[in-house]
Formats: C-alpha cells, sequence, structure tokens
C-alpha cells in the first residue's frame, strides 16, 4: 500500500466518524431546542470534538493533496485543472469551501460558548454546525459525482 492510498483511509475513516458525530450533534441540538433541555458537557465535548475532527480533516487534506498526490495521475498545472471539472472541483472548489466551512464551525464555536442560555447554544449549534454540516454534504456530494 503507497502512503497516498494509507492517507486517504485515514481520510476516509476520519470522515466517517465525523459523518457519526454529526449526525449525533444534530440530534442532540435539534431536540435539545425543541424539547428545552439544558446544554450539557456532553453537548459541548460533542462541538469541541466536532472541530477537533474539521481540523484533523484539514490537516490531513492538505498533506493529501499538495505533499502526496500527483503521483503520474494528478495535473502540472493550475491551467489544466481548471480545463478538467472533477480535478479543478477537489483543487479549488472543494479546498475553499472546506475552509469556510472550518471559519463557519470555529465562529459557531465561539458564539455557542458565549451564550448565556442553554436554548441559544443549542440554536447556535444547529445553525452553525448545520449549515457546516450542509456545506461538506454538498461539496463532498458533488465532487463524488464528478469524480
Amino acid at each position: 500500500m503507497e502512503i497516498y492510498d494509507l492517507f486517504m483511509s485515514i481520510h476516509g475513516i476520519v470522515s466517517t466518524v465525523f459523518t457519526i458525530l454529526a449526525i449525533l450533534i444534530l440530534y442532540r441540538s435539534i431536540s435539545g431546542w425543541v424539547y428545552r433541555k439544558s446544554y450539557t458537557k456532553l453537548d459541548k465535548y460533542n462541538s469541541l470534538a466536532f472541530l477537533v475532527f474539521l481540523y484533523i480533516q484539514l490537516v490531513l487534506g492538505i498533506l493529501i493533496y499538495f505533499f502526496l498526490g500527483d503521483q503520474g495521475h494528478g495535473v502540472s498545472s493550475l491551467e489544466e485543472a481548471t480545463r478538467q471539472m472533477s480535478l479543478r472541483f477537489w483543487a479549488l472548489e472543494h479546498f475553499i469551501i472546506m475552509i469556510f466551512t472550518l471559519f463557519l464551525s470555529q465562529l459557531g464555536w465561539v458564539f455557542i460558548r458565549k451564550s448565556r442560555s442553554d436554548l441559544k447554544k443549542h440554536k447556535n449549534t444547529l445553525f452553525y454546525f448545520g449549515l457546516s454540516i450542509l456545506l461538506i454534504v454538498a461539496s463532498t456530494g458533488v465532487g463524488l459525482i464528478w469524480r
């Protein structure tokens, strides 16, 4: 197994764990908002884990694309990548969307921590992390269709 394949597998495993965590966060924030539940330490740790996994994915993505990629099947220039829809997507659009998602999630984490009421914390979690999850699903889904 090549190092590229190993890192792609790790990226996939982390994505799977992240997806499970994202579903849990969405469920807990919706139920916390609807049923006026308190924002517990588990909610706080889930939100923190959400951010940690996003940063791990960023590092893995940068390693895969910039340092381990282009092993005979990549492109030689950004111009060539923009001509090929799939390559352009992974080279530019996916990366930009993921950076924006990370920024949005980090901003959400700040608002969640600064919120005084549990209801507001659940609403902020649902809004910021929910929007981030939606962007991730859209970005990854479009990329897999173009593959």
